[in-house]
């Protein structure tokens, strides 16, 4: 009877579980901290999956070898693998990493079910050890993101190389100007049609402050002019229509240029809508047809 259930329990997980291989799950405007608890599905569902797998076609106490622990991993990885390259036919996005997190939990049940032995003993600790770093790498996504949505009014400092990881575009951190601490954002503008730098993930709540500010500097005598961009997760749940987000030009000079954006225009900038300023999610800084490359700095981005 108690087999009986463990073999009830292990496909309502499976049934419920595995549609979302497949279907919803994280979207590109989600905060990191969502695809990193989703993903741990992998490990719930294949471990449901070994326990199924055990108690069909191993009636008896499982007495587990080398040839059935090889063969079953290969099942698995066969699986995985399968799992992915439906998912990229679907239109999402692969994860290499989904793979690992399937034969853990597959491992991970396959040891629990095994007869006690001094092997299985040490595969227990292993697995065990792989399974508390996968938690733990749920934990460093959540502190990263309580840090960075806790930042405000700071949205980017742009004084460690750290703080690179969620700009796009040509770029490295600088110490040849800077307008507050010691470096600033290097970004070299290419003669493709749009050329720059975006950030992806800040802190996305920009309510109870009245501008954007941030501080460019131009090295070369001639002015250049870019232009902003400001979406809110809306806009890229809607299409990313050109009118349905913030676009507005900046006129860079030689120098020093201290740029004060109302967000009052902001909030006020798609065509048949208020942005929503609670979940602001992207922010863009382009040039567009370059007659030669260029070279801009750009420091200190926060809210007032």
């Amino acid at each position: 009877m108690h087999k009986r259930f463990q073999q009830l329990g292990s496909i309502l997980v499976i049934v419920i579980l595995a549609p979302f291989l497949f279907l919803g799950g994280p979207e590109t405007t989600s905060s990191p901290v969502f695809p990193a608890i989703w993903n741990l599905g992998h490990l719930l569902i294949f471990a449901a999956l070994t326990v199924c797998f055990r108690l069909t076609f191993f009636k008896t106490e499982f007495q587990p070898g080398f040839v059935k622990f090889v063969f079953f991993s290969l099942l698995v990885l066969f699986l995985g693998v399968a799992i992915e390259w439906a998912q990229y036919g679907l239109n999402r996005n692969p994860d290499w990493h989904d793979i690992w997190r399937n034969q853990l939990g597959a491992w991970l049940a396959w040891s629990v079910l095994a007869r006690p032995s001094n092997p299985v003993k040490w595969g227990r600790i292993i697995l065990g050890a792989f399974l508390l770093f996968e938690i733990f790498l749920i934990f460093q996504v959540v502190w990263i993101d309580w840090k960075i949505q806790n930042q405000l009014p700071i949205i980017s400092r742009l004084e460690k190389e750290s703080d690179l990881e969620y700009w796009g575009g040509n770029i490295s951190l600088s110490q040849d100007v800077a307008a507050i601490g010691n470096s600033s954002l290097k970004v070299t503008l290419t003669t493709t049609k749009y050329s720059g730098t975006g950030l992806k993930y800040f802190p996305y709540d920009w309510r109870n402050y009245s501008f954007l500010e941030f501080e460019v500097y131009n090295p070369d005598p001639d002015p250049l002019r870019l232009t902003l961009v400001v979406r809110d997760k809306t806009h890229d749940q809607e299409g990313y229509n050109y009118y349905n987000r913030y676009n507005d030009g900046i006129l860079v000079i030689p120098g020093w240029n201290h740029i004060e954006i109302p967000l009052e225009d902001i909030q006020n900038a798609p065509k048949n809508r208020k942005m929503d300023m609670k979940n602001i999610i992207g922010l863009g800084l382009f040039a567009t047809n370059l007659e030669q490359p260029r070279v801009i700095y750009f420091d200190d981005f926060r809210l007032k």
